[in-house]
């Protein structure tokens, strides 16, 4: 449809005392052809209120996948459909990520499943670095527990899917890009010098993958800082 998608989010008005935070259900698409923004409104039933969740677009069964929050430790999984416009709460199957929030979460349209990333149970005390695999067609969670991870806990993590060589790639600061085969539950360290300095602290960093030219986009946009803006051409990666 050429749009994108938003749910849900949190914004607190530091201007006035004490600070007030409103807090958002709704569901809108942005339509760049358009230049303008639409308030779909489900109807019924919605995921509720979300902070640092996580959702991606499962593009071969035309669903989003919605999983986690911070503020209430959730660990349901939700599937909103455009075409009709509905969300639904899913009974899932297998294992289950647990409560989370600040994790990633991609689809692999070339394995069909949805992969999360990394995260944190109870406010950043519990730091994870877990890989989990989720099929939308049988509802079913799956920890594949790879032999070699990246190391350190992580969280708001760069996460994107290279349509092109079929990988998850993620980029974990200087020196550090990695990608994540699903079909063999490998994670290899490209070894790539350079690259920009993610802000840990207080992170506003964007990553994504622009298939028409092959290129990652690296964006830090931490408000009032201007933005840095870097390109990553991968070229030929091993499998």
């Amino acid at each position: 449809r050429g749009r994108l998608y938003v749910y849900s989010g949190v914004c607190t008005d530091n201007k006035v005392t004490p600070s007030v935070q409103y807090t958002y259900t709704d569901t809108w698409y942005y339509n760049s052809v358009a230049n303008s923004w639409t308030k779909v409104s489900p109807p019924l039933t919605s995921p509720g209120y979300r902070t640092e969740s996580a959702m991606t677009y499962d593009s071969v069964n035309d669903i989003f996948v919605l999983f986690g929050d911070s503020t209430f430790n959730r660990s349901e999984t939700w599937h909103y459909s455009p075409a009709a416009n509905t969300w639904q709460l899913i009974a899932t199957g297998g294992g289950n990520p647990g409560p989370r929030g600040g994790h990633m979460m991609v689809y692999d349209s070339v394995n069909r499943k949805v992969v999360l990333f990394g995260g944190y149970h109870n406010y950043s005390i519990d730091v994870l670095n877990d890989i989990w695999l989720y099929d939308p067609v049988t509802k079913i969670w799956t920890d594949p527990n790879p032999p070699v991870k990246p190391p350190g806990e992580r969280t708001d993590s760069l996460l994107t899917f290279d349509t092109l060589r079929g990988l998850v790639v993620y980029y974990a600061g200087v020196g550090n890009v990695w990608t994540y085969n699903v079909a063999t539950n490998q994670w290899s360290n490209l070894n790539i010098a350079g690259g920009p300095v993610l802000d840990t602290n207080d992170p506003e960093n964007y990553f994504a993958y622009d298939s028409s030219t092959d290129t990652f986009i690296f964006v830090k946009s931490k408000y009032p800082n201007p933005a840095d803006t870097w390109e990553l051409k991968l070229g030929s990666v091993p499998a």
